[in-house]
């Protein structure tokens, strides 16, 4: 409903043609297609989302972010911080945009000659969380844990309690509370 209430306001416009509209969502591709691409005269730009199968010949424009290379190169800039060979990953919900991080950033630690181990989690608490990332710090040995889709707080406290151990972020930067 609110996509709808959006694009009738844009459709009262004056002159859509000189006008750029920028969508940011998957919800946006679906309502496109329910309007059978029908943009009136309108220039969109349709970012980090499918492009609409109706849309072909519209004056839609679609931008999505690969983040495979980025990912990558987070863990090239891992394994040059750290002087072990083991890290962590701590994932919360997947999607395709997770499994793509995910691919990356292993493919560069593997290529780098690191040890990567993989845990999911459905519980956000944070005392759990500190657990976990207490235990790839103490347990298993992990110098540095790639966070994603995980609330970080609880992760970077275990690894500021310890000497030498890093978080690196995926969602946000965290240089600013922590290592």
């Amino acid at each position: 409903e609110q996509e709808r209430s959006f694009f009738e306001h844009l459709v009262k416009v004056d002159n859509p043609e000189e006008q750029l509209t920028v969508l940011v969502s998957e919800q946006y591709s679906n309502f496109l297609n329910l309007l059978n691409c029908d943009l009136t005269n309108r220039r969109v730009l349709l970012v980090d989302a499918e492009p609409p199968k109706l849309c072909k010949d519209s004056k839609l424009r679609v931008l999505t972010y690969h983040t495979y290379a980025a990912a990558y190169q987070a863990a090239v800039a891992t394994a040059k911080a750290i002087e072990g060979n083991s890290v962590a990953i701590m994932v919360g919900q997947y999607d395709d945009n997770t499994r793509e991080v995910l691919d990356g950033f292993k493919a560069g630690a593997e290529a780098l000659g690191l040890k990567v181990r993989v845990e999911s989690y459905s519980d956000f608490d944070s005392g759990t969380l500190y657990a976990a990332a207490a235990d790839n710090y103490d347990l298993h040995g992990e110098e540095a844990i790639f966070v994603v889709n995980l609330p970080a707080e609880s992760i970077l406290r275990a690894a500021r309690e310890r000497q030498w151990r890093y978080v690196v972020g995926y969602e946000a930067d965290l240089s600013k509370s922590g290592r």
